[in-house]
């Protein structure tokens, strides 16, 4: 169970004469909480909070409008969301998330009886969403609140164009960072980071294909932080996997799957990767390894029915000599094409891997 708390909540409809529409929505000092109460301090768990004293107004809006033609504009706009998100929690926001997505993705059923559309160009469907400051931590382990904690940052904007036969999606997120969170005392706490700030985009056309671009991508990592972002990740997807996954309804007859669009096709690119291995004792840390990727094209095809990944890099890598104390070449650069096919032969999946060098 979520508990919502809204301070103060205003909504103006407006319905017109040629059946057109406008609403608008908005929240102020919106916070959610656990529905579990947490027994050590006899209150309800914060989970995330959209009310920083530093900024006064709503911070929640959303705008609707629903024109003759049947043409429709959403926008929505979050300010500072900040929270800290336990699987359990995770997973209840995603049980109510879930199904409404799916719900607002799928096209109205059609009316029989229905008039026939007049001459013209389709309805269009546009969705805006613009989220400014969201910070989101996942903890390693929920039970402890002294525990570690992945925190993610960023500012999204997103916008949604369908009609009857074609989507487009846009995606901006800007300063992407994430790091570690450590909580030591009452009220300290210290934030090491993970990965440096970096924009990336996201851009997709169901008439031609997918991109993904990346800004350049530095991060440092040491063993421990390794370990402790795959014991997040691995809280966190087995909260998602069992939220996405919804229960049948025997009296419902099953949908059938709608089938594949014929183009499938997703490019990412980056001008480069640093990744630096570190290694740490006790509050100091020591460089080991610099492994640097630029110019790196990743090309994805025809998952739905095979699977086509091409990927052309240009790698090298450095080790810091402590004798010297300088970095000192551990792999030259490295001109690499890296190819995986997986074809379906008689039932069975094959994979072929093809390096060129």
């Amino acid at each position: 169970v979520i508990c919502m708390l809204v301070e103060k909540m205003s909504m103006r409809e407006l319905m017109h004469s040629d059946d057109s529409m406008n609403l608008d929505l908005s929240l102020e000092n919106v916070t959610l909480f656990d529905g579990r109460p947490d027994a050590s301090r006899g209150k309800y768990n914060q989970i995330v909070s959209l009310s920083p004293q530093e900024i006064n107004g709503p911070q929640f809006r959303m705008h609707y409008l629903k024109e003759k033609s049947g043409d429709t504009r959403i926008s929505v706009q979050l300010e500072s969301v900040r929270g800290v998100l336990v699987p359990h929690a995770f997973g209840a926001i995603m049980n109510f998330v879930w199904p409404c997505v799916n719900t607002f993705s799928k096209p109205p059923p059609k009316d029989p009886n229905a008039a026939a559309a007049p001459d013209g160009p389709p309805s269009t469907m546009e969705v805006n969403v613009q989220v400014v400051d969201l910070e989101v931590v996942f903890p390693e382990d929920p039970a402890n609140p002294k525990s570690k904690g992945l925190a993610l940052k960023t500012s999204i904007l997103t916008k949604y164009t369908s009609t009857v036969d074609r989507a487009q999606y846009w995606c901006l997120c800007e300063q992407f960072e994430a790091y570690k969170v450590e909580i030591k005392g009452e009220d300290q706490q210290y934030a090491i980071s993970i990965l440096k700030p970096f924009d990336m985009v996201y851009d997709f056309d169901s008439a031609r294909e997918a991109r993904f671009g990346l800004d350049p991508i530095d991060m440092v990592l040491s063993l421990n932080d390794y370990l402790f972002i795959t014991n997040v990740v691995t809280t966190t997807s087995a909260a998602f996997s069992t939220a996405s996954t919804v229960a049948e309804d025997p009296a419902l007859e099953p949908t059938p799957a709608p089938p594949p669009p014929d183009l499938q096709k997703m490019v990412i690119t980056t001008s480069g990767i640093i990744i630096t291995l570190i290694e740490e004792k006790g509050d100091q840390t020591m460089p080991l390894v610099e492994i640097r990727v630029k110019d790196m094209l990743c090309e994805l095809a025809d998952w739905s029915k095979a699977f086509r990944g091409e990927m052309s890099l240009v790698a090298d890598s450095v080790y810091y000599n402590y004798a010297l104390a300088v970095w000192e070449p551990l792999i030259e650069p490295w001109t690499a094409t890296l190819r995986m096919d997986i074809d379906l032969v008689d039932g069975i999946y094959q994979t072929t891997y093809t390096i060129f060098s």
